[in-house]
């Protein structure tokens, strides 16, 4: 993997994972202001070929200069997400539907 452009990496990391969220509450997930991720994100995303703003567009729910989300990562990465049961996911599908 380590011959793979992120985006190519990218992709083969979404082919093989699927998402399960376990926390049906918006306050159950962190999110981080854009200055804390530059502090301590910016070495990472270059060591991934792209500038901090790539990577906090991953993790954005909404494109601009919002919080990156680790969920939001983990859904735009998965293949499929899921709860952990049938009234879980619709909450999930419904706090997270500006994603798809």
């Amino acid at each position: 993997a380590g011959d793979l452009d992120f985006d190519a990496a990218a992709e083969a990391v979404r082919r093989r994972c699927v998402f399960t969220t376990h926390t049906p509450v918006p306050a159950g997930h962190d999110r981080f202001p854009p200055a804390l991720m530059a502090r301590y994100m910016t070495e990472t995303a270059h060591a991934l070929g792209l500038e901090l703003d790539d990577l906090m567009e991953l993790g954005r729910e909404e494109p601009g200069n919002g919080p990156f989300t680790m969920t939001v990562l983990a859904i735009r990465l998965s293949r499929a997400t899921n709860g952990v049961s049938a009234l879980h996911g619709a909450v999930s599908r419904d706090m997270w539907h500006g994603l798809w």
